[in-house]
């Protein structure tokens, strides 16, 4: 039969263990702040590393995208993680094309990131339109400076058009069968 004493101290030594248990358990569980593309929430973690708490989030993220702190970063209670994803931009300015990561989620966003600040400019879709993780075509068509001899009159405007042809028309222009463009 099992002693008196052995059983105080056993019931001792499982609330040692029990009480070490939820203190270490307490010490890993933390509570972090999340802004993925500018979405805040907050999450109750077991982990010590940021790439911890996204992969517990189910937080997948790929090269170009941003994450601060680093993915192997440590963690602690009341952390802020910020994930910016990156999206694939094809920009089209004057008919040169070419493709870019932005980790902007909307279109006047990239444009001040790029540096175009596009007054006057035309665009293919609104400045306010959103970049979606599937990436956008842009189509930036910018302010020129034209000069038009017509009747002998001479012109100069700034208007944003791709083709002399859209030129004349925004300039009020219709060409004859038999008029010159030169």
């Amino acid at each position: 039969m099992i002693s008196r004493n052995a059983k105080i101290l056993a019931a001792a030594g499982a609330a040692v263990v029990l009480t070490g248990g939820a203190v270490g358990a307490t010490q890993l569980d933390k509570s972090v702040n999340l802004s993925v593309d500018g979405t805040a929430s907050t999450a109750h973690v077991f982990g010590s590393t940021v790439a911890d708490v996204l992969d517990n989030q189910g937080i997948a993220v790929k090269p170009g995208d941003v994450v601060v702190p680093a993915a192997d970063a440590p963690i602690s209670d009341g952390e802020t993680i910020t994930v910016k994803y990156a999206r694939l931009l094809t920009l089209t300015v004057d008919g040169k094309t070419r493709q870019l990561r932005t980790t902007e989620t909307t279109v006047d966003g990239a444009l001040l990131a790029l540096g175009l600040r596009g007054e006057g400019a035309r665009l293919s879709v609104s400045r306010s339109e959103t970049i979606g993780r599937q990436g956008l075509a842009l189509t930036v068509v910018t302010p020129k400076a034209v000069t038009l001899k017509a009747d002998g009159k001479t012109t100069t405007k700034t208007i944003a058009a791709a083709t002399v042809g859209e030129a004349l028309t925004q300039l009020g222009v219709h060409v004859g069968k038999t008029d010159k463009v030169n």
